[in-house]
């Protein structure tokens, strides 16, 4: 959280003054309100009941005192703060979208039109010359040590760059086109076609005669594992802002996230989502799902569930060296550290508990498998110098940013050399291509590496980032098949991409999709102006 400056407290002898120094603070008292004045008279009155319902906000938070604590961390700094739900209770009892919409007047325009004028608003700047309200709300927080982001309103502000009104305006600014946009859109369709009745998806997406276009080629090996078919089925719908709540597509979310509710495995250690052919990747991405969900949405009905599937991963570390495989306290692998890791982010930015024990152990973890300074990242073990595992180098970093590294840190910045050399893993593809729909089957493209090295790059922003995504952008924007019954989908020829043979069509698609997403699937880590986390980091 931010630092706040400490204001003296006023001198008992200063009450005797002169009278001329006290008309003096009159007259500066009559400018400063003169001054209030013109402004409130030069603002759209739209933005002026904005900024009153923001202040409205900030005293009953301002309200709250002697909340009780529990130790959580927050994966920004990797450090244990307190925590408390008295003020998320208190905030949720209303919605707080429709108090800050409630009588405030809009002029008829579209919503482009609206972010546009919004943007010429210096909103940042007013607020801290006129009210400083950025510094009241610092001082709020950090009086009653308490609160985490997660409080402050009903979605946590990781996820909210899903709704309409924000993906347009963040796909304008970080790299998104009209064609990103109608991809998503098509693998949407084609995901939605292969769910199953009961809910659930399949990595073979041929399973379920009569029950939708099921021709596509190239299924998936992984046939028993149906929770993690069904999970990274469900996330680019989360990603794109539906919901099992409203969207277009809030009857599929429904029907997946109650397929996963209603199959679960409950234990002493909590909530288990681990299965053949799964394992533990199954149970991260399943966490994912549930605490993004209840990030979104703040449906007391998942906080129970999204809490128990974090408990078992808790469980599940290896106490010895701090990370996740296949089994029950296995010692781990980089892979299925990246997904818990992700999961964990999520639940603490949607303020579910998150022990420091467990985020310590990540460390120590990340530390046994990283070298080059912690630039490079292997698989159970170092990778020799120069010798570089592009996914598993991808998925430290990325583990990395979570937990608190800065922009400047020197061990990210040759991080993202590494992978700024290598690029997009896309085979031969070239944008002067002209593909035919066979043609797009078959590029060696790694999906793992793409998701997760896209995701580093896009935080970390700068020349890095725009020349990457032009040409992750473009390659799957023409490789995505665009007729007959695999409209919508992407297959890749990897057999290296151990996610593509047991995966499929499924697995690719959804991965390809959550890449596209990555303009507004979650807020900017870094604030482009400063080389500090940003207050409000990914999950």
């Amino acid at each position: 959280m931010s630092s706040t400056k400490q204001k003296p407290e006023t001198d008992p002898r200063q009450t005797n003054s002169s009278s001329a120094e006290q008309a003096q603070g009159d007259d500066a008292n009559e400018s400063i309100v003169g001054n209030r004045f013109l402004f409130f008279q030069a603002m759209p009155s739209w933005l002026t009941s904005f900024v009153i319902h923001v202040l409205l906000i900030v005293l009953l938070a301002l309200l709250t005192f002697a909340l009780p604590r529990e130790e959580v961390v927050s994966l920004r700094t990797g450090e244990a703060i307190e925590n408390t739900n008295t003020l998320n209770d208190m905030l949720d009892s209303f919605d707080m979208t429709d108090m800050l919409l409630e009588n405030t007047e809009f002029d008829e325009v579209s919503e482009t039109e609206f972010i546009e004028k919004f943007d010429e608003v210096e909103v940042a700047d007013v607020f801290e010359d006129s009210f400083a309200v950025s510094d009241i709300l610092s001082e709020s927080l950090a009086s009653s040590e308490t609160a985490t982001v997660g409080d402050l309103g009903a979605v946590a502000p990781h996820v909210g760059g899903r709704s309409a009104s924000a993906k347009a305006k963040m796909l304008r600014e970080r790299g998104g086109t009209a064609g990103s946009e109608n991809a998503v859109a098509l693998a949407l369709e084609w995901l939605a076609r292969h769910q199953l009745k009961d809910g659930s998806w399949n990595f073979d997406h041929r399973i379920g005669d009569g029950e939708g276009d099921r021709r596509s080629p190239h299924p998936g090996t992984g046939t028993p594992a149906k929770y993690g078919a069904t999970a990274i089925a469900l996330l680019p719908f989360l990603g794109a802002g539906h919901t099992h709540l409203e969207g277009e597509y809030a009857e599929v979310v429904r029907k997946g996230v109650e397929f996963l509710k209603t199959n679960k495995n409950r234990g002493k250690h909590g909530l288990s989502f681990s299965e053949n052919a799964g394992t533990m990747y199954s149970h991260g991405l399943a966490s994912l799902v549930l605490t993004e969900l209840y990030a979104m949405t703040r449906d007391s009905s998942l906080s129970t569930d999204a809490q128990a599937v974090i408990d078992f991963i808790v469980a599940s570390q290896d106490p010895v060296g701090g990370g996740w495989r296949y089994n029950f306290q296995q010692a781990g692998d980089t892979s299925v550290v990246g997904w818990q890791v992700m999961a964990l982010k999520s639940a603490d930015m949607g303020g579910l508990k998150v022990p420091s024990d467990t985020i310590r152990g990540v460390h120590r973890f990340l530390d046994s498998v990283s070298s080059g300074s912690g630039s490079m990242y292997g698989y159970t073990d170092p990778t020799n110098e120069g010798q570089i595992r592009p996914g598993m180098t991808a998925v430290g970093l990325l583990c990395q940013m979570y937990l608190g590294w800065t922009r400047d840190n020197g061990s990210l910045q040759a991080g993202i050399g590494h992978l700024n050399r290598i690029g997009p893993r896309i085979g031969d593809w070239k944008p002067d291509m002209q593909l035919s729909e066979q043609d797009k089957y078959g590029f060696r493209a790694d999906m793992y590496y793409n998701y997760y090295a896209t995701m580093v790059m896009s935080q970390y922003g700068g020349p890095e980032w725009k020349k990457w995504n032009e040409e992750m952008r473009e390659f799957l924007i023409a490789t995505q098949a665009q007729r007959g019954q695999s409209r919508g989908s992407w297959w890749f020829n990897n057999a290296d991409d151990l996610g593509t043979r047991i995966g499929g069509r499924l697995y690719c698609t959804a991965m390809a999709a959550m890449t596209l997403e990555v303009y507004y699937r979650y807020l900017p880590l870094y604030d482009t102006k400063k080389t500090q986390a940003s207050e409000f980091p990914l999950d």
